[in-house]
């Protein structure tokens, strides 16, 4: 058994053409489609999958090592309508997914950062659920599981202020077709379990950030020094609510080519990746880097075009 069959069930955004991506393409069926956010090792999702084999299902995990012990499990059971995306959804869920796309969509037991300085760190907020309100078919679902009453409440009051969805009552100790390991220890130990569920009763719309996803290129008419170069570590641009930063600088042997640290977010979504300025023709070429291809959002294309200004002003 090679590692690649393992793996195969990975989603790599990159290889995609274009987004919102074409899930019938990647599951090679049309389907409803079912998502799952932070799948953990996999139990839940797999033994849903197993119960509804007429649905595609997407396991959302930051996780490289959940990741990849999901896969295995999914694996084992030899299951083709699972698929595996490690990425933020807060993300992933208004950018990679069409408008009315997805069926279901499930949490479970998510880390709810109870303290008000990880606010920023919690999920369920009124721009996911702006998301869900694009992303969800009508009559679609989306589904909380926790073992904290107060998150599940506050997730009731955020949905039903927002007139896309027609949220249900919180339920205490619910039956669960499918159940997770933690869900059957913490019933063991007598730990209360909330559930609480909303409709998605009416469209909304989404701005999304990767609809236009050409990348431009910068080209230079001019000689640039290593100076100028040097020059440009520490620089940052703050746009609407796009950041873009140059952390460190790197120039080969001969100084005919330079790599930039690059960090941008969009969204409080954080990308890492290389600015390359090397010689083009008569001059010099702006781009990202091919070692690792981020997503084409508008902070990164505010950074490769600034770079390119400065570049071109201090010629």
């Amino acid at each position: 058994m090679k590692n690649s069959d393992i793996l195969k069930y990975e989603v790599n955004p990159g290889e995609c053409d274009r987004f919102p991506i074409n899930w019938e393409k990647i599951f090679k069926r049309a389907a409803p489609l079912a998502v799952e956010i932070g799948c953990g090792n996999g139990e839940f999702l797999v033994s849903w999958a197993r119960s509804y084999p007429d649905w595609n299902f997407l396991g959302i995990e930051l996780s490289l090592a959940s990741g990849e012990r999901i896969q295995s499990r999914i694996f084992s059971q030899q299951l083709e309508n699972i698929r595996i995306l490690r990425d933020d959804a807060r993300f992933v869920l208004p950018e990679l997914f069409a408008d009315q796309s997805i069926s279901q969509v499930v949490m479970n037991f998510p880390d709810p950062w109870p303290k008000e300085r990880h606010r920023d760190r919690r999920l369920i907020t009124p721009f996911f659920i702006d998301s869900l309100g694009g992303v969800l078919t009508l009559d679609g679902i989306f589904e909380l599981s926790t073992d904290q009453e107060w998150y599940a409440r506050k997730a009731q009051q955020l949905f039903s202020s927002n007139s896309l969805f027609t949220t249900r009552e919180v339920e205490i100790n619910p039956h669960r077709e499918v159940s997770t390991k933690y869900e059957r220890k913490w019933r063991e130990q007598y730990r209360t379990i909330y559930r609480f569920q909303t409709v998605k009763s009416r469209n909304g719309q989404i701005k999304r950030l990767l609809e236009n996803t050409i990348m431009p290129h910068v080209y230079l008419q001019c000689e640039i020094s290593p100076a100028q170069i040097k020059m440009l570590k520490g620089l940052t641009r703050i746009q609407d609510h796009q950041v873009c930063k140059i952390k460190e600088v790197f120039s080969s042997p001969e100084d005919q080519a330079y790599l930039l640290r690059t960090v941008t977010s969009d969204r409080d979504y954080v990308q890492n990746f290389f600015i390359l300025v090397a010689r083009h023709d008569q001059g010099y070429i702006v781009k990202i880097d091919s070692g690792y291809q981020p997503y084409r959002t508008p902070a990164v294309k505010m950074a490769v075009q600034e770079v390119g200004r400065l570049l071109q002003a201090t010629a």
